[in-house]
């Protein structure tokens, strides 16, 4: 079975589960192998932490979806480890399901260069293990709107690896909130000040833009995903496969740092 198809049952089964990887709108897509464990996870600065793990299994052309339960669930830090406790919701402004959370927040300047997460299943059944390097904070220094285009600056990262960037837009046409996400990778660029555009409806409107710095794993990520979900609607786009940095199941765990604009 392959995304395409997967996806479509994860619409019919989960009403869209989604993944805000960029927290707020990219979809939640499962692996195809069988009875697989799926964990989603996107740390930042200042916000709850927060994960999903879901386990997946294939027969034939059905895919059973389930929610764990009962897992020990840690995040090591450099100086301390932080428990996750079962608790599910709904994103507040994504319709992502999280089921793994702990209301420490994580301060801006962090200890050491990565974070790790382990997880172990009920009765030790399955361990998972995954880490994130850490990324700098980004932060918007510009922006124009101007006819039917939104322009949107910030520094660049001196380091090779803090150059992926993701561009969330959202606002409302017709009594309709739309959403849009864009994924950059500009590790080969060496420019001290970088700009976004992204292309708007006419006419005056309020506006909510976030600039994320991310991680290359989570950008293979999100640009798989659009690819995914392309492929779900167009016979022609071939299926992909998910990248993973998760030892032992499949997803992303991954640290982000990002800066809120809005426009009135």
């Amino acid at each position: 079975m392959h995304l395409r198809l997967i996806t479509y049952l994860l619409l019919l089964t989960l009403s869209a589960v989604s993944s805000c990887a960029l927290r707020d709108e990219a979809d939640l897509m499962m692996p195809s192998s069988p009875d697989k464990l799926f964990v989603e996870g996107y740390l930042s600065p200042g916000v709850p932490i927060q994960l999903s793990l879901i386990r997946s299994s294939s027969l034939r052309e059905s895919l059973s979806v389930q929610l764990v339960w009962n897992a020990k669930a840690e995040l090591v830090l450099a100086d301390t480890a932080v428990v996750l406790q079962n608790i599910l919701y709904r994103g507040k402004e994504s319709i992502r399901l999280i089921n793994y959370v702990n209301t420490y927040r994580l301060p801006t300047e962090l200890s050491g260069d990565s974070l790790r997460l382990r997880i172990v299943t009920e009765g030790g059944g399955d361990t998972l293990y995954a880490a994130t390097p850490l990324v700098e904070q980004v932060r918007i220094d510009g922006w124009e709107l101007k006819e039917k285009m939104i322009s949107v600056s910030c520094p660049n990262s001196a380091k090779e690896d803090g150059r992926y960037y993701g561009v969330y837009l959202e606002y409302e046409l017709e009594g309709e909130v739309k959403r849009k996400s864009e994924y950059y990778d500009y590790s080969s660029v060496q420019d001290k000040q970088l700009t976004f555009q992204l292309d708007v409806p006419s006419g005056k409107r309020a506006y909510r833009l976030i600039l994320y710095r991310i991680t290359a794993a989570n950008y293979s990520f999100q640009r798989t995903l659009q690819q995914a979900s392309r492929a779900s609607v167009d016979p022609f786009e071939p299926p992909v496969a998910l990248p993973t940095n998760v030892q032992g199941g499949q997803g992303i765990f991954t640290y982000i740092t990002a800066d809120t604009l809005y426009i009135k």
